[in-house]
């Protein structure tokens, strides 16, 4: 038996959508992906929140545009993002814009892109050889 206070993301509204302030909620959906980019997860949920917006208003070219870039985000992520840029349809998906001033303050820590993995020199361990951490042992060589 479902509660009366369960929501699901498919009928989840922001605030200013259900006041009727469609530009007001694309605004803060803007503000939740510039914040969240970085991380794959927040960056999809960012272009399906746009998604959903976009088909409850019935804005084909903003639900298409939205398709693609959710795709392109689960994608490619964790290689590069475009900084700043607010992930709207009429907006290139390649397009760096500066950090809103508001958004940046927000971002305590916020030094730039995310640095590439840098791989750990081995491990010096006579005797041993070490397995990849993936397997969370290390083994006997002898």
């Amino acid at each position: 038996m479902a509660s009366e206070h369960t929501t699901s993301a498919a009928s989840f509204k922001p605030a200013p959508e259900n006041a009727g302030r469609i530009d007001a909620a694309f605004a803060c959906l803007e503000a939740a992906h510039i914040l969240g980019q970085q991380r794959t997860t927040l960056h999809v949920g960012a272009h399906v929140a746009m998604w959903l917006l976009a088909c409850r208003q019935l804005d084909l070219k903003e639900a298409i545009g939205q398709v693609t870039r959710i795709v392109a985000a689960a994608l490619v992520t964790w290689i590069w993002v475009p900084e700043g840029n607010t992930g709207r349809s009429g907006v290139s998906a390649f397009r760096q814009m500066s950090l809103p001033e508001d958004l940046r303050e927000l971002m305590v820590g916020y030094v730039g892109p995310r640095p590439t993995h840098q791989a750990q020199p081995p491990v010096s361990n006579p005797g041993y050889s070490v397995i990849p951490p993936s397997m969370n042992s290390v083994v006997p060589t002898k």
